[in-house]
């Protein structure tokens, strides 16, 4: 038996359809009030409104509204607490919702901060970790202090960065275990002194979620062959101050101090 009104999935399914601008208002309208046991994207398509595409972009975009408020709920507190930049929320969050329409990857802001170090490596507050028993000092780990030992056992991998022999191209190259993170190359940039053509932060976040064994990540100009240049020698002699002219008809400056013989028939 049919409802008397459409479903509320069939009514969310139906405004962002709408707002994505997959149908018009008056197929969707049609479609609502159509007798019918199948959902909404279903009629549509059999109706020649929709292609089985659209209708598996439109469900994954309803997914993700439900997906994203929940996201964004459990994300607040932790970028509030660390004070996270709003520039780098916006970006990743854009990356999110890139991910969940075309493949369906379901990646959590707290991950992806993480991911890029602008969250600390640890469980939520609203999850505490639960405190592990206490072991005799000769037991204790010299790692668990150290900062570089625990990006190791999270995953994260300080990165390898080549300069050629022209010195023209810095070029860093995927680690075969591990991940990397936009901010530890910078790091290691800065520690190299490189600064010159190093590409833009969405270049290196693009290719540390890529898969692209290697990337130039900056790149220098080699220098230009100049035109030659010339001096131009001045003598500022004042009236009178002439140098010793000898019998050969030389001008001798040495007394001076200036240019100790000048030639004859030499115009100064």
């Amino acid at each position: 038996m049919r409802p008397d009104r459409p479903s509320t999935d069939d009514e969310d399914l139906a405004r962002v359809a709408l707002r994505m601008g997959l149908v018009d208002a008056d197929a969707l309208r049609a479609a609502l009030a159509a007798p019918s046991d199948r959902g909404l994207l279903d009629r549509l398509q059999a109706a020649g409104r929709l292609s089985g595409e659209q209708a598996e972009l439109c469900r994954r975009a309803h997914a993700f509204t439900t997906f994203r408020a929940q996201d964004l709920r459990d994300a607040e507190p932790l970028v509030r607490q660390h004070a996270v930049p709003d520039e780098a929320v916006r970006r990743l969050l854009e990356y999110q919702k890139q991910r969940f329409l075309k493949v369906g990857e379901r990646l959590s802001l707290v991950d992806l901060l993480r991911r890029e170090q602008l969250l600390p490596e640890q469980t939520p507050p609203s999850a505490p970790r639960p405190t592990p028993a206490a072991r005799p000092a000769a037991e204790v780990d010299p790692g668990d202090a150290d900062p570089a030992a625990a990006r190791a056992r999270d995953g994260f991998v300080d990165p390898t960065i080549v300069v050629t022999e022209d010195r023209l191209q810095a070029i860093i190259t995927r680690p075969a275990h591990g991940r990397l993170s936009p901010r530890a190359i910078r790091r290691q940039l800065e520690h190299r002194h490189i600064q010159f053509g190093v590409v833009d932060d969405a270049t290196l976040w693009r290719w540390c979620a890529g898969d692209a064994p290697t990337l130039v990540v900056a790149q220098g100009a080699a220098a230009e062959p100049s035109i030659d240049g010339y001096v131009e020698y001045h003598f500022d002699t004042a009236p009178l101050q002439m140098g010793t002219a000898r019998d050969d008809g030389t001008l001798d400056f040495a007394e001076k101090g200036e240019v100790p013989v000048v030639p004859a028939d030499t115009l100064l």
